[in-house]
């Protein structure tokens, strides 16, 4: 697989596992929805999903539903709104930074593979 596909694949257990994210029986609720929204993932979604979504004014209802709890909440709002977590809706400005953590994540969960030229 080249490394743009790879970049478009959705994490694997394993993959979640390198980062501390884990699907274990009688775990904390938040750290359930952490794996099920991580699993819907893409790599370059998840490197970017917190910068896009989670701390974005435009995405405040799903920041108070995270912490507030509402984690069904949650997870509907980002399955709706994932595709917003991608290099392609990165100001140009910062697409060198965008593609900074998308090479982050790969060298977490995969080893020193670089797939995105800064």
């Amino acid at each position: 697989m080249n490394t743009k596909e790879l970049m478009k694949e959705k994490l694997t257990d394993e993959q979640l596992a390198k980062i501390g994210i884990t699907n274990e029986k009688g775990q904390h609720e938040k750290d359930a929805y952490m794996y099920k929204l991580y699993r819907e993932l893409t790599v370059e979604q998840a490197a970017l999903f917190n910068k896009l979504i989670y701390y974005s004014p435009d995405h405040i209802d799903y920041y108070i539903d995270y912490n507030s709890g509402n984690y069904d909440e949650c997870y509907e709002y980002a399955m709706e709104n994932k595709h917003l977590s991608s290099l392609d809706m990165v100001p140009e400005e910062h697409k060198d930074k965008a593609k900074f953590m998308v090479n982050s994540w790969l060298e977490l969960i995969n080893g020193d593979e670089e797939i995105v030229e800064a």
